[in-house]
């Protein structure tokens, strides 16, 4: 399955709009890594990342969004994670990292 990054920024809401779809591993998450990051280094604002098209992620992709997110830290922003299938938000709650990254809304699927 491929994986796709679109976005947009949100001026009234400074905030990155990014929908993230298809699966993330371990051969394509550090382009995650590097278009997440560009986006942070291009505008110092939150992000909001639309998973409700994400079916698969690994620890490798999961590290590289732990790494965007010490960035975005870095400058005192959030990365709001929406609409996580329940295989994926379970992994961010066994790994505790749902309480590092702001985690709303859930798929039904």
């Amino acid at each position: 399955m491929d994986c796709g990054i679109a976005h947009e920024f949100d001026e009234a809401k400074n905030r990155w709009e990014v929908k993230l779809s298809g699966e993330f591993d371990n051969f394509n998450a550090a382009d995650l890594k590097t278009e997440l990051g560009a986006l942070a280094d291009q505008k110092n604002a939150d992000f909001n990342l639309d998973c409700s098209d994400l079916a698969y992620l690994d620890s490798t992709a999961i590290g590289s969004l732990v790494a965007v997110l010490k960035n975005v830290k870095a400058y005192g922003g959030k990365i709001h994670l929406n609409e996580l299938k329940p295989n994926l938000l379970k992994l961010f709650r066994i790994t505790n990292l749902n309480k590092a990254f702001e985690i709303e809304g859930e798929s039904d699927e």
